[in-house]
């Protein structure tokens, strides 16, 4: 979320850390080792943009020598059919790698 303010209370009351982009939770120093999984759970309209950057840098960080992670994705896959056939596509490239990490769309 780029506007940080509504979920800076929860990030507090949970502990929790918040980011305005994928690529700037991706880059956290403190999330570095301990990250295990992705939970997708954005407005529908987004699924598709922040699905790929989640697999884009998933795999990024394969490659970069740390541990895979699952990825969890709130129905529905994509509200447009190129998009999920692009996302199908960038999945099966991240499965190919040999991560081991598992991108599941929740039912």
């Amino acid at each position: 979320n780029p506007d940080l303010e509504p979920l800076s209370a929860l990030g507090t009351k949970y502990g929790a850390p918040v980011f305005s982009s994928v690529e700037a939770m991706f880059q956290d120093e403190n999330l570095k080792d301990s990250l295990d999984g992705v939970l997708i759970a954005t407005p529908h309209a987004t699924h598709f943009p922040v699905g790929k950057a989640v697999l884009e840098q998933a795999t990024e960080r394969w490659k970069g020598g740390l541990k895979p992670i699952h990825i969890l994705m709130e129905k529905p896959f994509t509200t447009d059919v190129s998009e999920a056939l692009e996302l199908y596509k960038l999945v099966q490239e991240y499965k190919q790698t040999g991560a081991g990490g598992m991108f599941l769309i929740n039912h």
